[in-house]
């Protein structure tokens, strides 16, 4: 299924990237486009180089600080994905890869993914059947915590330590 639409997008790309570098050398002649083209591959190369270190920095510091690393698990891809398409010769590949490797630009990419899966799944939904160590049944509270106990910023209920909800995301 995603091949069948990965085709004409990447045929589609293909066309756009060599209409434009017609039209740049069009315009600049060929040797300035050419230089234009390695240049911006340098700038995007050295950009990756940069910005990837800070991403897979931020995504440590988010995991290890018991935060939620989904902001930074997507900068880490976007930037990832921004050194591919760099990489890549062409200009239009290199407007979006700069797009996603310039920290100014990236919330607004990472903005569009996130409204994208969303659109695309829906919320999700978390279920658990487990919470403080007492199995419960599907569906159901576990016994002995009222629906009123409020947790704390560690996600325990109470208790001596942080609390682990194993569980599943149904989409």
């Amino acid at each position: 299924m995603m091949r069948a639409r990965l085709g004409p997008i990447l045929a589609v790309l293909l066309v756009a990237e060599i209409a434009v570098f017609i039209l740049v050398g069009s315009w600049i002649g060929v040797g300035w486009t050419i230089l234009l083209a390695l240049f911006t591959s340098a700038v995007g190369l050295w950009l990756f180089g940069r910005e990837g270190m800070r991403a897979l920095r931020a995504l440590g510091v988010a995991s290890r600080g018991g935060k939620s690393p989904g902001a930074a698990a997507i900068d880490a891809g976007l930037v990832a994905l921004g050194g591919l398409l760099v990489f890549l010769p062409g200009f239009v590949s290199d407007v979006v890869g700069l797009m996603c490797l310039i920290p100014a630009t990236r919330p607004l990419i990472r903005r569009l993914v996130i409204g994208g899966v969303a659109r695309k799944y829906g919320p999700a939904r978390v279920r658990s059947r487990r919470l403080d160590g007492v199995e419960a049944p599907r569906g159901d509270r576990p016994r002995g915590t009222p629906a009123s106990r409020p947790a704390d910023a560690t996600g325990s209920s109470g208790g001596s330590g942080p609390g682990v909800i194993e569980g599943e995301i149904v989409p």
